[in-house]
């Protein structure tokens, strides 16, 4: 419903004034027209500002790195949270199917990205959880699309699968969400140091993107 800032005059309305506040209330009333996808997608992840590679980097030579990450953190105003990705295409093997996958390096804060740039919400279980995020724990969370491929017939959560010759545990199942959260949405989220830079510890660690949210509307413009 459109909400209408009225002031009132402290005399008696003309016709014309009263004619206007009837208008103004019989429209307040009305139902709102529903919005397109587009606006839909708009009106939730307006607070969201994504950074990455143009075009974007592959999957073998990400190119954001800690030292981007923390000058951009230290330098911009306005920023009140950070999600960072790794994305890669891998085939993740259970007992009863073998499923190709786009697979996402994150942290537990992902999960608030997919609740308001997809609508996506738990479905079973749980998400990650922040020790799992510094450790690199073998834990997966599966798409709900997913885990049907995977176990047809059994309750995913607590299962294992099979993701690069790793062994990895199903600690949760999302909602699909709405169709045009595409550019958040994966097949599966994993912690991010399962995607790290490998055995010298010492390189960058690699990044596909970054979202970074911003509290007030007024200042995602100057922010981004």
């Amino acid at each position: 419903m459109t909400n209408y800032d009225t002031t009132f005059s402290p005399c008696w309305p003309g016709s014309a004034q009263l004619m206007a506040a009837v208008v103004v209330l019989a429209c307040s009333g009305c139902p709102p027209t529903p919005l397109s996808q587009e606006e839909q997608r708009r009106a939730v992840t307006s607070h969201w500002i994504t950074v990455e590679p143009k075009p974007p980097s592959s999957e073998s030579e990400p190119c954001l790195d800690q030292d981007d990450l923390n000058e951009i953190t230290q330098t911009v105003p306005n920023i009140s949270s950070v999600v960072v990705e790794r994305v890669k295409t891998g085939r993740i093997v259970s007992e009863d199917a073998e499923v190709e996958a786009k697979v996402c390096g994150t942290a537990p804060e992902y999960l608030r990205l997919l609740k308001e740039g997809a609508r996506i919400d738990l479905r079973e279980g749980r998400f990650l959880e922040p020790i799992e995020a510094a450790e690199g724990s073998a834990v997966v969370v599966l798409s709900q699309t997913l885990a049907k491929k995977l176990f047809p017939d059994t309750a995913p959560v607590g299962q294992s699968v099979i993701l690069e010759r790793r062994q990895l545990t199903v600690v949760g199942v999302v909602t699909e969400g709405a169709a045009w959260g595409s550019s958040v949405k994966r097949d599966a989220y994993v912690p991010l140091r399962l995607f790290g830079p490998g055995v010298d510890q010492r390189a960058p660690f690699p990044y596909d993107r970054f979202r970074f949210r911003v509290e007030s509307l007024d200042e995602v413009k100057q922010t981004s």
